[in-house]
């Protein structure tokens, strides 16, 4: 378990580079304070319905198209200084959400990768598959090369344990490409469950099978961002895409 005692810190980017690769995953220790993190809160209070039984809020879609004012907020110099070192530069968004799995209302999420764009419109493109409309976009599986240029940041709003429905993943299987789950050998189902403190931000490739449980205690809210340096070929555009200033 890479756990609050055994996170490097921020400015420890080696260590982080390594761990993503590697591993397919990294954790930051606390990025923002109480009172960014109340700002980031009440930007979702003014402009989101927060209801519980609320589908849009407990999963919703394109969050900083609907709430671009978060954009300021969450992408502080030291975020995009750690994505510039560890990463790399000329990097943009490609997709946002907005998770938050209270104990009253949640659910479990089985072991998966995550193998799909958010596309603005639909166009027929070799490898690309399984068009899915979900709201203003296009929901559609890419080829594995595309999905290896992406990397996702899950800022986490509250503390995250095993008891609110902390992030389970399965070790280094970023590295075989899309597979189906039976295909998988014993040996990539050690399970690690990701631990995350409230303000800090966890690293993943999207090809990492990963899953989650219920939220058995507190509430559980997560702001997760892919990023890419890919340019789609024409005609296909990226229905999220925003430079990282």
């Amino acid at each position: 378990m890479y756990s609050k005692l055994t996170q490097p810190p921020l400015q420890d980017w080696q260590t982080h580079q390594q761990h993503l690769n590697e591993k397919g995953y990294s954790i930051t220790p606390p990025i923002y304070t109480s009172v960014e993190l109340d700002a980031i809160s009440q930007q979702l209070a003014l402009n989101l319905n927060s209801t519980p039984t609320d589908h849009s809020i407990l999963n919703c879609r394109a969050i900083l198209n609907k709430v671009p004012t978060l954009y300021s907020f969450i992408f502080k110099p030291e975020l995009l200084n750690f994505i510039k070192t560890i990463i790399g530069k000329q990097y943009f968004i490609v997709k946002s959400i907005y998770f938050d799995k209270p104990k009253s209302y949640n659910w479990v999420v089985p072991f998966h990768q995550d193998i799909t764009l958010s596309i603005l419109k639909k166009e027929n493109q070799k490898g690309y598959h399984h068009w899915i409309k979900k709201e203003d976009a296009w929901s559609v599986q890419a080829p594995v090369e595309v999905l290896n240029t992406i990397y996702t940041l899950r800022i986490h709003l509250d503390d995250t344990t095993p008891d609110t429905g902390a992030l389970k993943v399965w070790p280094h299987t970023h590295l075989l490409g899309i597979m189906r789950k039976e295909k998988l050998a014993a040996n990539f189902q050690h399970e690690v469950v990701c631990e995350v403190q409230k303000g800090a931000v966890m690293l993943m490739r999207p090809l990492l099978w990963h899953a989650s449980g219920k939220s058995d205690g507190g509430q559980r809210r997560v702001l997760h961002i892919e990023i890419s340096n890919y340019q789609l070929p024409n005609p296909l555009r990226w229905a999220e895409y925003k430079n990282l200033d």
